[in-house]
């Protein structure tokens, strides 16, 4: 069974010029995946516990936040979905 979730794909060669890492969701399946999913922040701006944001951070201000996370729960749940069907 296949499962996903969403990560800060932190490797070196999908790091941006300004130093912001891609949002990607991860998907496992005998290999893995990655899918970015169009939204970039840096390593303190991800909180990996919620898979979300931070709001507290100076680098995250200049985004809507609030949008782009619930843009990622929603590109979560569309996954969840066709993995599902």
């Amino acid at each position: 069974m296949a499962r996903i979730k969403l990560v800060l794909d932190t490797r070196e060669s999908s790091k941006r010029i300004d130093g912001t890492f891609p949002i990607s969701l991860r998907v496992y399946n005998r290999k893995t995946r990655l899918l970015k999913v169009g939204h970039y922040t840096s390593t303190i701006g991800w909180d990996s516990k919620n898979y979300c944001l931070k709001k507290s951070q100076s680098n995250n201000k200049r985004m809507d936040f609030e949008d782009v996370n619930s843009d990622l729960e929603d590109k979560l749940y569309i996954a969840k979905k066709v993995l599902r069907e």
